[in-house]
């Protein structure tokens, strides 16, 4: 019987933790800025950009060297860029800016939609290559969605390197999942692409947003018992919390 009794009390124990840790799980509140990068080479010179080295402009530079100053106030407990030039010196100006720098991170998965051999090629090239493979016009393009275009301009990739809807939705869901494993509370900032962000909005809290997705616009969202939401949408100009997460 008391063999039965200390079983019974174990149990109990084991259980009031579990408890604890799934409230705690529920209770874990995660916000997330992604930023797109500063104006690039490649921007200014109206070229499709994947996974180039394009740099910041000296206007890109600016641009996020005043988004830094923006978020100066917020205490980020992890840093992640793409690991594109752009991203990376976009990212470091933040944290140049930042009250509370922390180590920047890496992660390649949230690169800009790999293009292949349309990589730095003039924007007309890509969007007419897309337009054949449709059998369409550029100027109906508007009326495709991206996953029929990505697998457009993947179908005609003479390289075959062009990323397809579905391996790019793969990439970047798996690295917010790892952000979010790796993170379960405060606020993190990843720097990445315009493409990036947009899918990102949608596939995540469910919401498409037409909001311009500029050079270093901010976008905020919010992880809080397993569900996404978005926060703010693409903007130049974030509404900071009064009250915002902490580790």
């Amino acid at each position: 019987m008391r063999i039965l009794r200390v079983f019974t009390a174990t149990v109990l124990v084991f259980a009031a933790l579990a408890g604890a840790q799934i409230a705690q799980a529920t209770q874990s509140h995660l916000v997330v800025y992604l930023i797109r990068h500063g104006q690039s080479v490649d921007n200014a010179s109206g070229l499709q950009s994947g996974w180039s080295a394009t740099p910041l402009t000296s206007l890109g530079s600016r641009q996020a060297a005043s988004i830094g100053a923006r978020l100066k106030s917020v205490t980020f407990a992890a840093a992640y860029s793409s690991g594109s030039v752009r991203a990376v010196q976009t990212l470091d100006a933040i944290m140049a800016a930042n009250s509370n720098p922390v180590s920047t991170q890496t992660d390649l998965r949230f690169r800009e939609w790999g293009v292949g051999f349309y990589d730095q090629k003039p924007v007309s090239v890509a969007q007419a290559a897309e337009a054949k493979q449709l059998k369409t016009t550029v100027a109906k393009l508007g009326s495709f969605t991206d996953a029929q275009r990505f697998d457009a301009l993947a179908a005609a990739d003479p390289t075959k390197k062009t990323e397809t809807w579905t391996r790019f939705k793969a990439r970047i869901l798996a690295g917010v999942a790892s952000v979010a494993a790796a993170n379960s509370s405060g606020s993190v900032v990843i720097t990445s692409h315009g493409y990036v962000i947009k899918h990102l909005i949608k596939l995540l809290t469910g919401k498409y947003t037409a909001l311009p997705i500029s050079n270093t616009s901010v976008t905020v969202l919010d992880y809080s018992g397993g569900k996404w939401t978005l926060k703010q949408g693409p903007t130049l100009a974030p509404k900071l919390p009064t009250a915002l997460p902490t580790q």
